[in-house]
């Protein structure tokens, strides 16, 4: 699904808020070069991995901090793009700690 993305943050956090444990979304440029997943682990923790410019991993990230993370990774991933494309993430599993 593409999203425009002025809005894209609000829509993430609405899929987000419905799914259940263990799933996720994936929000990735036109190109699909450079990506930003937020899986759900709990009832109100995430789990961001960038991929892209950067790579990093937030772990046990509150739904009232998510707001914010993916504002400023969406700035710094996809400075110039004016949608993002949205994937369901079924049956993920958070990336295994070193």
């Amino acid at each position: 699904m593409m999203v425009h993305r002025a809005g894209a943050v609000q829509e993430v956090l609405r899929r987000l808020q419905k799914l259940p444990c263990g799933q996720g979304v994936d929000m990735r440029t036109f190109k699909r070069d450079r990506s930003v997943q937020v899986l759900r682990t709990g009832d109100d923790a995430f789990c961001v991995v960038q991929d892209g410019y950067e790579r990093h991993e937030f772990t046990e990230v509150s739904l009232s901090a998510l707001k914010k993370l993916l504002r400023r990774l969406l700035d710094k991933e996809f400075p110039r793009s004016n949608t993002v494309r949205l994937y369901a993430l079924c049956d993920a599993k958070p990336p295994a700690e070193p």
